[in-house]
């Protein structure tokens, strides 16, 4: 017994060793995750689109990989409706950012074109099972149907018995690409006003072809109630897509039309006006021997170059011309530039009365030079800024090859400039050149710099020193996005460099068409500055925005915009079998659409309409590509219908020729750097949207305020928002709410008048109760 005994106590004592080393290590090396010691972080677009691939953010504090899932239920059928996962990711390190893509299945959406819904991302130790217990986070969103559509109705102008036939086109909002088998209504309703305002005279139940398209023709009756008609195009939900007026009034048609051209675009002081007048009844027979009076008045100032009268040709042709004074805006104190109109009237020899019209610009200086610094209102001292310079002619038409020289006062440095506080450079093909500048770090109080720009055109036309003071900001705590290129092809990464002055922690940094995310990323921006890259889908084309938001702080936040240039237009030919038909025959018309030369199938739409009414109710110029591609402010810009002029509506892609020219477009109106006040990244978009409306009213609101004192001593003003525009360092795109609404100046009261700057907010209507309102003190 004794021996026995004594085996096993040694045996014991040889292990106790080995047990207390295991041991050891078990608590000091590192063991599958618990979920006890597991947190998660999590960021989610603001707008999820359904069917689409998105990516969302996560990030798990704790010791050991962990296993995540996310799952997603509209908020208000949670007890209802089951959630549904939508991505997952495995063996997931902690202590680092993670992108998961996620893809919300449409059956979430159902019907809907939008809904609230809650994401939940949940995080296990890894291998656990769904069963054990984790850690969750949740966020709120909204998930969207990316869908966009647009009206045609075929004429301008209808009367009673007529019939109103209309044309849709439903595409997806983020890709521009036809969707087919979409259920909609088109409607249309009686005017406003009247015994049957607003009744529902006519329905059509269509669903889209496979190019998105839909059509329908809605009768007139002989009794119709004249005024705006609605037409408008419903989701099978019931959300209204898009409309039309249809303007329904008895009108006659003119006996002939006249039409008015200048040979310039913009005139200097002794220059000579040259016109000429032709008109030309429906037949094409002239109107010879008609009585002309030409006007020319300024719509900006009191500037009248006077009248003349003369009578048309045997051909119906008047040729004539009126010189530029010397001094157009003499006693006109701080003009250079103004608007001329010249406008004729037409008496053909039976009596009938035709109008016509052209619109010139009279300037002091055959060029005009323009300041666009990065960030909105000056230069932030202690970081590299860049000054654009844009020369134009005054009728707006960019100058290139001009040699611009700038120089700045103060404790600032031209990079890459022949001395140290000079510039030199010459303009591309759309008038821009920009300037490197590093204006040393101020401790005590913003300061004032003075730029004095001198610009010499390739003619010989040069400008005389322009100067403009730019605020040295002292602490700047907004980001500054600096996009690489303005334009990029479809497909191609989108590179922009992001500074932070205050030298931050996390950025999101977005590329975004509307609410819908194209990409995103989440940079650590500590050491002030990072370049980033952005993919874009092959399929995606149009205006992108490109945003920086500071995670921490989402009030520092910063845009540019960035042009998508999809596949090459459609080449559009269109003839007749004849040159001319008389009422009651058959005409035969041929369409051919190409690509490069190469036969292209595609949807055709055709309107036939007499050219007269466009004299009564003028022709829309809003294009296919600008509704669906560009946002309102671009979509509205001079330089954007200029480009588009020889664009043929319905086709999305963009040509090289209209793309150089839209760049400068989209680099004016994103060379201001723009300020995104906004709720946290996760929450409601339409409460993004309203911060954003608020906070840019305010901003305008100010502007005024500030300048108040110059308007009431007898400074030019005219509107106060244009001159903010033009004088105030705002930038366009400022004057247009994020629902695409113009923002408005009123003035109201008889003796003693008040000042307000309005929005008609969300819902697009005036004197409703979602406007929004400022008061100017």
């Amino acid at each position: 017994m004794r021996a026995t005994h004594m085996r096993h106590t040694t045996v014991i004592s040889r292990a106790l060793p080995i047990a207390l080393a295991l041991a050891a290590f078990a608590l000091l090396a590192p063991g599958p995750a618990r979920a006890a010691d597991l947190d998660v972080w999590a960021e989610a677009p603001a707008a999820l689109p359904v069917g689409r691939p998105q990516n969302m953010t996560v990030r798990v504090s704790g010791s050991g990989p962990v296993d995540v899932s996310v799952s997603i239920a509209r908020t208000e059928a949670v007890g209802s409706q089951a959630s549904v996962v939508i991505g997952s990711a495995e063996q997931v390190a902690p202590g680092a950012n993670h992108e998961l893509e996620i893809t919300v299945p449409r059956r979430v959406i159902g019907a809907r074109l939008s809904a609230a819904a809650r994401i939940v991302v949940t995080v296990r130790p890894a291998g656990a099972g769904a069963a054990s217990r984790g850690r969750r986070a949740v966020v709120g969103t909204t998930l969207v149907r990316p869908i966009s559509a647009h009206l045609w109705l075929d004429k301008p102008l209808y009367q009673a018995g007529e019939t109103v036939r209309v044309r849709a086109l439903v595409v997806d909002a983020t890709t521009g690409a036809a969707l087919p088998g979409e259920r909609v209504s088109l409607v249309h309703d009686a005017p406003a006003g009247g015994g049957r305002a607003g009744a529902r005279l006519g329905s059509a139940e269509r669903t889209t072809d496979e190019w998105g398209i839909v059509s329908a023709e809605f009768p007139l009756s002989d009794e119709v109630a004249t005024g705006a008609h609605a037409i408008g195009l419903l989701h099978r939900s019931g959300e209204s897509l898009s409309s039309a007026a249809a303007a329904v009034s008895r009108y006659a048609l003119p006996p002939f039309k006249a039409r008015l051209e200048l040979d310039r675009g913009f005139y200097l002081p002794d220059d000579l006006i040259r016109g000429r007048l032709v008109a030309a009844y429906p037949d094409g027979r002239p109107v010879a021997e008609a009585a002309v009076t030409i006007a020319f008045r300024s719509t900006d100032t009191e500037v009248s170059l006077g009248t003349l009268a003369a009578k048309t040709d045997a051909d119906g042709v008047l040729v004539f011309d009126r010189r530029v004074p010397s001094a157009p805006f003499a006693g006109l104190f701080g003009i250079d530039r103004a608007t001329l109109v010249v406008e004729a009237q037409v008496t053909d020899p039976a009596g009938a009365i035709r109008g016509a019209s052209a619109v010139t610009r009279l300037a002091l200086e055959p060029l005009a030079v323009r300041l666009l610094p990065e960030v909105a209102g000056g230069l932030v001292s202690g970081v590299e800024n860049r000054i654009h310079v844009e020369v134009t002619g005054p009728a707006g038409n960019p100058i290139a090859d001009a040699a611009v020289r700038i120089t700045v006062d103060g404790a600032t440095k031209i990079l890459g400039g022949a001395e140290p506080q000079a510039g030199e450079g010459t303009t591309d093909a759309l008038g821009l050149v920009s300037f490197r500048v590093h204006p040393e770090a101020i401790e005590e109080r913003d300061e004032e710099l003075s730029v004095i720009v001198e610009a010499v055109a390739p003619s010989g036309a040069r400008i005389r020193e322009e100067s403009a003071s730019l605020p040295l900001k002292r602490r700047y705590d907004g980001l500054i996005v600096r996009p690489e290129r303005f334009v990029v092809a479809a497909g191609s990464p989108v590179r922009a460099r992001i500074l932070d002055p205050m030298d931050g922690g996390r950025i999101v940094v977005t590329l975004r068409r509307g609410q819908v995310v194209v990409s995103r990323v989440v940079v650590d921006q500590r050491g002030g500055s990072r370049t980033v890259e952005l993919p874009v889908p092959a399929d995606v084309a149009g205006e992108l925005v490109l945003d920086a938001v500071d995670a921490n702080s989402h009030r520092r936040a910063a845009a540019r915009r960035i042009l998508v240039r999809g596949e090459r237009a459609i080449e559009v030919t269109l003839s007749a079998d004849r040159a001319r038909y008389l009422p009651g025959e058959t005409g035969k018309l041929s369409v051919e659409t190409t690509r490069d030369g190469k036969p292209v199938p595609a949807a055709v739409g055709i309107a036939i309409v007499d050219e007269r009414l466009f004299a009564l109710r003028e022709r829309s110029g809003a294009s296919a590509f600008a509704r669906f591609t560009l946002s309102p402010e671009l979509a509205a810009s001079p330089l954007t219908a200029a480009a588009l002029a020889s664009f043929r509506d319905g086709t999305a892609p963009v040509p090289d020729e209209i793309a150089a020219r839209l760049e400068r477009a989209v680099e004016g109106l994103g060379a201001l750097h723009v300020a995104i006040p906004r709720g946290p990244v996760s929450g409601d978009s339409s409460q993004v949207d309203l911060s954003a409306a608020r906070a840019q009213l305010r901003r305008l609101r100010d502007g005024i305020e500030s300048n108040r004192g110059y308007v009431e001593w007898g400074g030019e003003w005219g509107e106060p928002l244009r001159w903010l525009v033009d004088h105030g360092g705002v930038a366009e795109s400022e004057l247009v709410d994020p629902w695409g609404g113009p923002i408005r100046f009123e003035e109201r009261g008889w003796i003693f008048s008040d000042w307000f700057v309005e929005s008609d907010g969300p819902d697009g209507v005036k004197e409703t109760e979602d406007d929004l309102v400022y008061e100017i003190r």
